[in-house]
């Protein structure tokens, strides 16, 4: 049986990358800020549909930027700096040219390391928030703080200086957290078929707990031949349906070492009773056949099996439904998606500066390329929805305010990835108590004690990789893919062996170092 948790932990080392995704959050109550732009900025608020001045590409600057996914033909185009629309205003206004450069999610992180290790050129990347401590350590970003100052002060209207501090590890800048919205609770809702909930008898008032929600898939399965189960195993949805409290994951890997807010105690999640209960559901979901193989193995191709409208939820956090309505309906046009949290009750607490932010790694040639290219996508509302939703016309109409009407199925930059609440237009396919949920979602909302802190983890480098190696086998544990009571204490030992202990030691020492500084120890 060891043999086979060990094929099976192999298979998620290639493609179960465990990042923390999709994210995106505000600092206290969600208000459109109406300050003055800081001193020394200028109004740059432009028409998007006034083409640029033509410039020759021989004289322009090349922006490379490593980006996760795949390229688009339209998105292609949209760039090109002689006749798209984006790559028109870029060369007219920064005499840039943006060369991006796209990996798979499945490769994406080993890759993005691999190519700054190699000095590949490259002036900007993405990652998840959570990993900005770990890239710090691996000198994979640069402080930011001097560019900032001289060409980033136009963004700060977009996104408050509080917002970006945020980003400061050891002392400095090292990231701008190009998600500015609500976010509380991260990854722990999960965005799901209403129509086909509807459809067997069932409302959202009626998911509440994770039993209610296995009914709902047997329910699905049993009724639409085409349904196969759920899109992804699901884990920190779960956490909040089976623990009262709240989990917050520490130093590397997203589901280990935890800080449970209520008591700040540093725990290891595999000791919980709460592991082995989001084990044994998802195990269940395996052993009733609502869930597939392919869920665990191609983990991180959860968003486009939901898409092909065969699959009844998929983990996510505030916003996912609007980020995949228009994608399912592609395949299902009469599909309703909505969103669901588990134990409401529970308080929702903000644990970072949103979900994702953007890096200029240290042997970038272009840095001060790569802040004006930001600095540029967030000073103003035309300049994002350009980058964001494309040509006014071509693309979308304006409807009111706050609205839009997508005109096609053209994707340009992850709309997640820069979201802002500033700049922000809901998809007229949402009804307003939808975008109100949205626009209100931080305002019950708790600081977590433990809101900018970052693990420094250049002392236990080698301890961290062990851990990172032990930890496979448990992750096919977590997903229900292998049993738990067979397998679970041979995972447990691997970690032992690594120095899971030790490690948790120095992330106590620091944490609580933290909490006496900042005066929230209690």
């Amino acid at each position: 049986m060891k043999k086979i948790l060990r094929l099976a932990a192999s298979a998620f080392v290639l493609i179960f990358s465990l990042a923390l995704l999709f994210g995106c959050g505000n600092g206290g109550d969600t208000e459109i800020s109406d300050s003055p732009p800081p001193a020394g900025t200028t109004d740059q608020t432009t028409d998007t549909n006034v083409e640029a001045p033509p410039v020759a590409t021989g004289d322009l600057r090349v922006l490379n930027f490593l980006y996760p996914g795949m390229d688009t033909d339209h998105f292609e185009a949209h760039r090109d700096p002689e006749t798209g629309a984006l790559g028109q205003r870029l060369a007219a206004e920064l005499g840039m040219e943006l060369n991006m450069s796209f990996v798979g999610w499945g490769d994406y992180w080993n890759l993005k390391s691999v190519r700054i290790a190699a000095r590949d050129p490259m002036d900007l990347t993405w990652d998840g928030t959570p990993n900005l401590a770990r890239a710090v350590g691996r000198q994979e970003t640069q402080p930011l703080d001097d560019l900032l100052e001289r060409y980033g002060q136009d963004m700060l209207r977009a996104i408050p200086m509080d917002w970006i501090e945020g980003a400061r590890v050891g002392g400095y800048i090292h990231g701008i957290p190009s998600a500015y919205a609500p976010a509380s609770a991260p990854f722990m809702k999960i965005t799901l078929r209403v129509d086909i909930l509807e459809d067997v008898g069932m409302t959202l008032d009626d998911l509440q707990t994770p039993d209610d929600l296995m009914e709902f898939a047997r329910r699905a399965r049993d009724e639409f031949p085409h349904i196969r189960g759920a899109g992804d195993p699901i884990f920190k949805p779960l956490q909040r349906g089976f623990f009262d409290d709240s989990f917050l994951s520490v130093g590397v890997q997203s589901n280990m070492v935890m800080f449970i807010e209520s008591t700040q105690e540093i725990v290891l999640y595999y000791d919980t009773d709460t592991f082995r209960q989001v084990a044994e559901f998802n195990r269940a979901m395996y052993d009733a056949g609502l869930y597939t193989d392919d869920v665990t193995i191609l983990y991180n191709e959860r968003d486009f099996r939901f898409r092909t409208g065969n699959y009844i939820w998929v983990e996510g956090s505030v916003g996912k439904e609007m980020e995949q309505a228009h994608l399912v309906r592609e395949n299902e046009p009469d599909a309703v998606i909505d969103s669901i949290i588990l134990g409401p009750q529970n308080p929702r607490y903000i644990i970072a500066s949103g979900g994702e932010v953007l890096m200029i790694p240290p042997h970038a040639d272009n840095p001060d390329l790569a802040m004006q290219f930001m600095n540029w996508m967030f000073s103003s509302p035309e300049n994002h929805r350009l980058a964001i939703l494309g040509v006014e016309g071509r693309d979308y109409n304006l409807v009111g305010d706050n609205r839009f009407e997508p005109l096609n199925d053209n994707e340009f930059f992850y709309e997640w990835m820069f979201r802002n609440i500033n700049f922000m237009l809901f998809s007229t396919e949402f009804s307003d108590a939808q975008v109100d949920r949205f626009i209100n979602w931080d305002n019950d909302a708790v600081f977590s004690d433990l809101l900018g802190f970052a693990f420094d983890n250049s002392d236990v480098l080698d301890l961290e990789a062990a851990l990172i190696e032990a930890d496979n086998d448990m992750l096919p544990i977590h997903s229900g893919f292998v049993d738990f009571d067979t397998n679970f204490p041979d995972a447990l030992q691997a970690l032992e062996d690594a120095g899971i202990r030790e490690y948790m030691a120095e992330i106590e020492r620091q944490v609580r170092a933290f909490l006496e500084e900042t005066g929230r120890a209690r």
